[in-house]
C-alpha cells in the first residue's frame, strides 16, 4: 500500500510539474512573440493605417487578441473593401491608469477615415456574432465613453485567456490614475 501511494504521489507531482512547465513555456512564448507587429503588417497589407505607435508605445499587446484584430481587420476588408480605417489605440499610453483593456493589451480603437461608420458598426456587429465568446465591440460614435476623445469604435478580446478578466477576478486590477 505504501509502495503505491508513493507512486501515486510521485504521478501527481509529474502531472503539476507538466502543467506548470506547460504554463511557463506558454507565458514566455506570448512574452517574446512581437504581436503587435502582427496587427501592424496585417494594417499594411490590408491598406489601413495606425496613429503613430499607438498600438504598443504603452506596452505589449497579448497574442490572443492580435490574432482576433487581425481576424476582425481581414474581414472587414472583404466585407467592406473600400472603407479605410486608422488603429488609434491599443496598449498605449493614453489608456495607463484606466480600468481598461487596453493596459492588457487586449483592445484597440480604430477611426473609419474613409467610409460610412454606420456600415462598419454593421460589420462590427456581424463579425461579433461568428465570435461572441471571443469578441466585445463599442460604438464610440453613437455613444462614447466618459473618456473618449473623439468618436471611434473600440474592439475587445473576452475570451478565456484574457488576462484582464483573470486579473478582475482576482482584485489585481490596478489603482486608478488622478
Amino acid at each position: 500500500k505504501l509502495y503505491l501511494e508513493k507512486i501515486i504521489t510521485s504521478e501527481i507531482k509529474k502531472i503539476k510539474q507538466d502543467k506548470y512547465l506547460a504554463r511557463l513555456i506558454r507565458e514566455e512564448y506570448h512574452n517574446i512573440k512581437e504581436s503587435a507587429t502582427d496587427i501592424r503588417d496585417t494594417l499594411d497589407d490590408l491598406e489601413y493605417d495606425e496613429k503613430g505607435s499607438e498600438i504598443d508605445n504603452g506596452g505589449p499587446m497579448q497574442s490572443h487578441a492580435s490574432s482576433l484584430f487581425v481576424l476582425f481587420f481581414e474581414f472587414l476588408k472583404k466585407e467592406l473593401p473600400d472603407v479605410k480605417i486608422k488603429v488609434t489605440g491599443g496598449n498605449d499610453k493614453f489608456h495607463k491608469g484606466m480600468h481598461s483593456r487596453h493596459i492588457y493589451g487586449e483592445a484597440t480603437d480604430f477611426v473609419v477615415s474613409k467610409g460610412n461608420h454606420r456600415d462598419v458598426w454593421k460589420v462590427l456587429q456581424k463579425f461579433k456574432r461568428k465570435h461572441s465568446r471571443d469578441f466585445k465591440c463599442l460604438d464610440e460614435y453613437t455613444n462614447p465613453t466618459e473618456h473618449a476623445t473623439g468618436g471611434h469604435f473600440h474592439i475587445s478580446y473576452i475570451g478565456s485567456d484574457s488576462v484582464y478578466n483573470k486579473a478582475k477576478e482576482n482584485g489585481e486590477l490596478p489603482e486608478l490614475g488622478p
